[in-house]
């Protein structure tokens, strides 16, 4: 009965702990998505062993602008598929660094598999990160600050939108281990 007991005890505390976190992108098992980046012929954003993040690939995100705005995205899900259900988790966080160049911020949103997305949380301002420096940083942003019309039981990627301090420019960063938590 007591080994029952204990057997028991282990299955759940197991399926606690794998419910902890959902990664959607970590650079070595997680990284068969599909990217986007804007404009095409100036951005691009891939995976990338250039800064790696704990001796894994981080996304690439490359962006030389004209007209204020560069940005890119990740579909862990590649395009096709009924997405995560995100909403039992307290947070998205992931690691970001900056190789080159200069921002004012970065939006981040998250995209369901209607392609709807939440508005766009600048993680500077808001507060999540103080700034994007040279070296890997943890941005944590609670999941209650993406709102706006999209579903969070079917979330399939996540957009990166750079914030310029001038109107031309760029940059390059990394992101790496994209996760949700509780």
């Amino acid at each position: 009965m007591i080994r029952k007991m204990a057997v028991a005890l282990m299955f759940v505390f197991c399926l606690n702990t794998m419910a902890q976190s959902l990664v959607v992108f970590d650079g070595a098992d997680k990284k068969d998505g599909k990217s986007w980046a804007g404009p095409k012929d100036t951005v691009t954003f891939d995976v990338s062993n250039a800064q790696p993040y704990n001796n894994k690939a981080a996304l690439e995100l490359k962006a030389k602008w004209s007209n204020w705005w560069a940005g890119g995205g990740w579909n862990w899900f590649g395009w096709y598929g009924e997405g995560n259900d995100v909403s039992q988790y307290a947070n998205l966080s992931f690691y970001i660094k900056k190789s080159s160049g200069d921002l004012k911020d970065l939006g981040v949103n998250l995209v369901d598999a209607a392609n709807k997305q939440s508005k766009r949380i600048k993680i500077i301002e808001s507060g999540c990160i103080t700034s994007i420096g040279a070296e890997y940083a943890k941005v944590t942003i609670p999941m209650s600050k993406f709102t706006g019309d999209f579903n969070s039981k079917a979330i399939w990627g996540t957009d990166f939108g750079i914030y310029p301090k001038e109107q031309a420019g760029e940059c390059s960063l990394y992101i790496a281990q994209i996760e949700f938590g509780k």
